[in-house]
């Protein structure tokens, strides 16, 4: 999508991929966090921020409006850096948004696997085996 948006000359096509960029960029304190972990965003590796920079200059470089929301909130989280990104995560906490340490979503994402909701059965070798039979009988 990031390539269709970089290469397009459809100003249909580049709103509607910009669109799906701007979706999956993270929330500045995530992106800080993963950062800070080490650990490696997928909208990082690609050239996300030069798609949605080309998108805003494009299509509402000349409009007095700018542009919406949603288009210029996840081009300003993919432009800053990590002192900006800390600043953000820093923010975010003592306004008690998202990242507040007390936040409890509304359904428990384990709930989300199809595991934990079906139901799982011994296995017959396991189930007859004399060494692994009492382990399996006190796990279920």
């Amino acid at each position: 999508v990031v390539d269709l948006c970089l290469e397009t000359e459809s100003l249909d096509v580049l709103y509607s991929s910009a669109m799906c960029v701007a979706a999956v960029v993270p929330p500045a304190e995530a992106r800080f966090e993963a950062h800070d972990e080490g650990r490696s965003i997928q909208v990082d590796e690609c050239r996300s921020f030069d798609a949605l920079n080309r998108a805003r200059n494009v299509l509402f470089g000349q409009t007095d409006g700018g542009p919406p929301p949603w288009l210029e909130t996840a081009w300003e989280t993919m432009g800053m850096d990590d002192s900006e990104l800390a600043q953000a995560k820093a923010a975010a906490s003592e306004g008690g948004e998202r990242m507040d340490p007390g936040f409890k979503e509304f359904i428990s994402r384990l709930d989300l696997f199809e595991e934990r909701s079906s139901p799982v059965f011994a296995d017959r070798h396991l189930a007859t085996s004399q060494d692994l039979r009492s382990l399996i009988f006190a796990t279920y």
